[in-house]
């Protein structure tokens, strides 16, 4: 099965969506990469239950809380980057940063998520007679 095949064989966790992928180049290898980051954040995690049980306003304060830790992680990588005594710290430092940047996009695809599926639930809902 190609790429293809198996991008529209995809189901969310709650509802099978039509496939829209077919109007979509297939996805960048850095898209890959970082979401392959993301998942693995996810998984990290699946023990604090679906973010489809958070309200919206604890997601926008979690990710602001993540951007902020991002925003400290990329200031030292770039500060230790700057010594070449530093390699290992700036490996480590390089690993945190992107770390971080997959807690911020995973905040954003939740948020993104359940803004989905109350629209969903909106687009399926019996219209109310007046």
């Amino acid at each position: 099965m190609n790429m293809k095949q198996n991008m529209k064989q995809r189901v969310t966790a709650d509802r099978a969506e039509p496939a829209t992928e077919d109007l979509a180049p297939p996805p960048r290898e850095s898209v890959c990469w970082f979401s392959g980051l993301m998942e693995t954040k996810l998984r990290e995690n699946d023990h604090k239950g679906h973010w489809r049980n958070c309200d919206l306003e604890y997601m926008e304060q979690r990710i602001r809380e993540e951007f902020a830790e991002l925003s400290a992680a990329l200031v030292q990588y770039q500060i230790a980057s700057l010594s070449p005594h530093e390699a290992t710290r700036t490996r480590y430092l390089g690993d945190r940063v992107k770390r971080e940047a997959a807690d911020v996009a995973n905040f954003a695809m939740m948020i993104a998520d359940r803004v989905r599926g109350e629209l969903l639930d909106l687009d399926s809902a019996e219209p109310v007679s007046q």
